[in-house]
């Protein structure tokens, strides 16, 4: 082979490498669009490989299957929204984990707990219930250190003042037992403005005994686990809120709601489920009560 025909050939095989490595496939994560080069397929034995994204400036991983952005990265543009909703709506979701999120009020960059899929996703993480004899976890102040509690007792309260929604829920979705409160549908009244005000930073809030309507929940007791009410939303009789002992529907309520009061029931109990009696009453959702589970107040 003469060394000019060599060179022709070894030209080429260069051009067709180039092509190749230039051209890209879609895959889908979570939501989210990733454009993987088709000269690093994922394969199982590329288990394990990493990648840098240089469109998005984030590492990816193969899993053996597919190629998925590392969480422990953050989204495309890091730390602009101000809420897990926002990169949702986005389409910058790479499904449930910490997400770096900015401050409204102070402009600074915070790791958050996102839920980006229960309940159609773009939750945040802001208070968690630990400990069944403490009082549920309201605060003035936004505490940066709440939207990462997962396991401990943390006050906290929403700095978005755009929040639609509070979902109540507990760690690892135990029992698919979800409330949720919605804000902007059901009837007026002093407790439910209260309630927003407890949940809304920089609000003072009085105590609530009345009725607060915007409710709705997940439990796989009632209706086959699917909505209930199926369709609008359910007004709580008597709801009281205390800074100092928590947040609970009334003692002669159904039991079927939220329950998180810093002292247990002793008698009447109508819940659905409990595995001790220093969790009933104290660390109840939508009828289900777990003493060792935390419970996470988040918001969209």
């Amino acid at each position: 082979m003469t060394p000019s025909r060599s060179l022709n050939i070894r030209f080429c095989v260069l051009v067709t490498t180039l092509v190749v490595l230039a051209t890209t496939i879609r895959a889908r994560d979570g939501g989210a669009s990733v454009r993987v080069r088709l000269g690093s397929q994922c394969t199982w034995r590329a288990r394990g490989r990493v990648l840098f994204d240089r469109q998005t400036r984030r590492v990816l991983g193969c899993d053996g299957r597919k190629w998925t952005y590392a969480l422990g990265h953050g989204p495309p543009r890091a730390g602009i929204h101000e809420s897990c909703y926002e990169i949702l709506k986005n389409g910058e979701s790479v499904g449930d984990g910490f997400y770096f999120l900015t401050s409204p009020s102070s402009g600074k960059k915070y790791r958050a707990f996102c839920d980006m899929t229960l309940e159609g996703g773009g939750w945040t993480l802001f208070a968690t219930k630990a400990a069944w004899n403490t009082a549920s976890r309201f605060a003035l102040r936004f505490n940066i250190y709440s939207a990462k509690a997962l396991s401990y007792d943390a006050s906290g309260c929403i700095p978005f003042k755009g929040w639609r929604e509070v979902l109540f829920r507990f760690k690892g979705d135990r029992g698919a037992s979800r409330l949720v409160f919605n804000r902007n549908f059901g009837a007026k009244s002093s407790a439910k403005s209260q309630l927003i005000s407890a949940f809304t930073c920089d609000q003072a809030y009085k105590d609530i005994d009345g009725p607060v309507s915007g409710f709705y929940k997940h439990t796989a007791y009632e209706n086959q686990g699917r909505r209930t009410p199926a369709i609008n939303f359910f007004r709580i009789a008597k709801l009281y809120l205390s800074a100092s002992s928590g947040v609970s529907e009334a003692h002669q309520g159904s039991d079927k709601w939220i329950d998180m009061w810093n002292g247990k029931d002793s008698s009447g109990n109508n819940y659905h489920s409990h595995k001790s009696a220093n969790s009933l009453g104290t660390k109840c959702i939508a009828g289900s009560c777990y003493q060792n589970d935390p419970i996470w107040f988040m918001y969209r």
